[in-house]
């Protein structure tokens, strides 16, 4: 079989699935996965198709240690954040369960993003392209190393093969440029970046308590509903509504209440907010990335020695 025996630094673990099936010409990915699996019975050959069963054969072809595969090479680590343990040796434990399956390889975005220029400098130095971790990131539109316009791309390419064998391009209703300057849009994307490269982790209550807390210091409100609906109503003010509806289609009437689940994680009844809508609602409220991750990320505990670290 043809397959490369590691992935390329920010390598997407599902890109790599791709990369193996477009390579070898296998029907769909679980042709791929069967391939990969080479010592299970016919029938069970399904089983592989599992996230955490396709982290763990990938651990073996390419020697990888699996924290290492899902810590490097997805987007776990920031769609997991709201629910996941903080420690490497929860993870095989995690990935198992019905959430960390899901959240392994949960789509962040609409589309599949890459980055012209990235996929030059990759034909040149390794003598083919692959899709990125950090363009797969909720809310970038430019890419972090080059400054360069991401386009996109059907989401179900990643899973297909390289992508410099697909037209991409850059949206007309997103003005990369017009909006690489945005200080909001600069700070999530330096929030979502910390998050992923550090792999941190936050307790959606605390989450949800400090997001009120500081609206009620800015003034949004005076009391929980108030609070609740001057986040939400600032939310299209904040951020420009072609970006947002990037994000989420549901994004740009936010204002309305009840779209997305953000009342109810203000609330404190929606343990189940996902980072990108918890972190767009952070940022409404506090200044910068750095701001909210120091907010966000406190136990709240009155003795700082015994606070639990982000990792």
């Amino acid at each position: 079989m043809d397959m490369r025996n590691q992935l390329f630094p920010d390598e997407l673990l599902k890109g790599f699935r791709g990369h193996i099936r477009f390579h070898n010409n296998f029907r769909d990915a679980e042709d791929t996965c069967a391939a990969l699996n080479t010592n299970r019975a016919f029938g069970e050959t399904k089983l592989a198709m599992r996230p955490e069963s396709f982290v763990k054969l990938i651990s073996d072809h390419t020697g990888a240690s699996i924290p290492d595969l899902v810590f490097r090479h997805s987007v776990w680590p920031f769609t997991a954040c709201m629910r996941r343990v903080a420690g490497e040796a929860e993870v095989e434990a995690y990935i198992e369960s019905p959430y960390g399956r899901t959240d392994l390889m949960r789509k962040t975005r609409q589309f599949a993003w890459t980055c012209p220029d990235c996929q030059r400098e990759d034909l040149d130095f390794w003598g083919e392209t692959f899709w990125r971790c950090s363009h797969q990131l909720p809310g970038q539109i430019w890419c972090n190393k080059h400054g360069t316009a991401l386009e996109k791309t059907s989401l179900g390419h990643i899973d297909v093969g390289p992508p410099d064998h697909f037209d991409s391009f850059i949206p007309d209703d997103i003005d990369a440029e017009e909006l690489k300057n945005h200080r909001r849009i600069a700070e999530y994307s330096s929030l979502c970046f910390a998050i992923l490269d550090g792999g941190l982790t936050f307790n959606p209550s605390i989450c949800a308590e400090r997001i009120v807390s500081q609206a009620k210091k800015i003034g949004l409100g005076t009391n929980l509903k108030e609070c609740v609906d001057g986040i939400l109503r600032q939310v299209p003010l904040v951020y420009p509504m072609a970006w947002l509806a990037d994000l989420d289609r549901r994004y740009p009437s936010i204002q309305g209440g009840q779209k997305g689940g953000a009342s109810t994680f203000l609330e404190g009844k929606n343990d189940l907010a996902g980072a990108q809508l918890v972190m767009l609602l952070a940022l409404v409220v506090f200044d910068t990335a750095s701001e909210a991750l120091m907010e966000l990320c406190s136990t709240g505990k009155s003795d700082e020695s015994e606070a639990e670290p982000c990792i």
